[in-house]
């Protein structure tokens, strides 16, 4: 129980503030001596779950906007005069901007997969092996700290463009770069958002509705390994989860509008820093 919570409680915290959820939720199963089997990533994938209920309950009324306007384009006149309907749509602009944006995240996914890339959720058995992959995840999240430090160049754009298919795939492309251990997902989508030009909110609202998606796959693809979970850890986690990362996304948004995005890095790279050192002696 108290297990759950706290993992719940980091997932939700480190899911939206860009510290790397996973590097968290790795290096507290490695020091709480948790087994990293199947049903322990099923877990992580459920406190996933709970924060994209966070996200859609922040984003409501955008998501709400978003779905009545793409509705409104699938009407047989707007479909008849599908030009007119793309300039004028810009809910259905962003439905096919998410959709790249993931089909991008997809592709990257897979060309990792192929060339044996090491991906987050790579665990093995051997404790050689996984001291190999908690380094590496340290190592991921110094790298993280530095790109959050790049958002830092966004201030020399004019950061008026709005989202078009090019900054889609660039952010998709960012996600799935993301599925390398140690690399915050909001962290590299927000600021590779930022440094295609469009506005701090705009960049926050395309990054975390771009998690929707590819959460909710996550989930699905595990659904047996979560159903075959204890009801009672994984409530408390979901619960846990739910209430920390609403509070972060809330803290994260007003960061980002205010510029002040940049300074998880500093905490990023003595993490990472700290944690080798751990690792080496």
């Amino acid at each position: 129980m108290l297990e759950a919570f706290i993992l719940g409680a980091v997932q939700g915290v480190t899911e939206f503030l860009p510290v790397s959820s996973s590097t968290h939720l790795r290096f507290l199963h490695h020091f709480f001596g948790f087994d990293l089997s199947m049903n322990t990533v099923a877990f992580d994938i459920t406190l996933h779950c709970a924060t994209l209920l966070a996200v859609v309950i922040v984003f409501r009324e955008e998501i709400r906007t978003v779905i009545t306007g793409f509705m409104k384009a699938l009407t047989p006149s707007s479909i008849k005069d599908i030009r007119r309907t793309w300039r004028k749509n810009e809910q259905l602009r962003f439905v096919i901007y998410v959709l790249t944006a993931t089909a991008l995240t997809f592709l990257v996914y897979f060309a990792m997969k192929m060339l044996g890339v090491p991906l987050k959720d790579t665990v093995s058995s051997d404790a050689e092996a996984e001291r190999g992959m908690l380094m590496t995840f340290s190592a991921g999240l110094i790298v993280t700290g530095f790109i959050l430090f790049a958002s830092l160049l966004a201030k020399r754009y004019g950061q008026h463009r709005k989202p078009t298919v090019i900054i889609a795939i660039i952010v998709g492309i960012a996600q799935g770069l993301a599925l390398f251990p140690g690399i915050s997902r909001s962290g590299i989508t927000i600021t590779a958002a930022l440094l295609s030009g469009i506005s701090p909110a705009a960049a926050g609202s395309l990054s975390f509705l771009l998690s929707l998606p590819a959460v909710a796959g996550a989930a699905l693809l595990d659904v047996k390994n979560i159903a075959a979970m204890e009801l009672i850890p994984l409530a408390v986690g979901f619960i846990s989860a739910f209430v920390f990362g609403y509070c972060a996304l809330r803290l994260l948004i007003a960061m980002i509008r205010r510029g002040s995005f940049f300074v998880f890095g500093f905490y990023c790279i003595a993490a990472g820093v700290s944690m080798i050192v751990y690792l080496m002696r």
